[in-house]
């Protein structure tokens, strides 16, 4: 059986906000494509301007992810507690399995 993520780092432009919404302390993301495994098991999530970059934004997943019909397949979506302060690097943190890039 496959190790399903418990962190996952998407690219999500910080200038363009395209992808992500803020109310409060806690922001959405958009519709991304994951499997439903890795959809239910992620505990965080880190958004990025970039592959070579840290994080600009990342928090705790709060809530069941909901699951959003495309044309070619099944989307996620989360809502995440900000935890601010922290700039993440995948692989940063050596514990548990971390999808690296979405």
């Amino acid at each position: 059986m496959a190790r399903t993520p418990n962190r996952i780092h998407f690219v999500c432009r910080a200038n363009t906000r395209h992808g992500y919404t803020q109310r409060g302390s806690t922001f959405t993301t958009t519709a991304w494509r994951v499997s439903s495994a890795a959809a239910h098991s992620v505990r965080e999530i880190c958004l990025h301007d970039s592959k070579g970059s840290d994080s600009w934004v990342q928090g705790q997943v709060v809530g069941p992810p909901r699951s959003l019909p495309y044309p070619n397949g099944q989307r996620w979506e989360w809502d995440v507690q900000i935890v601010s302060g922290a700039r993440v690097w995948p692989g940063s943190t050596g514990c548990g399995p971390e999808k690296a890039y979405v």
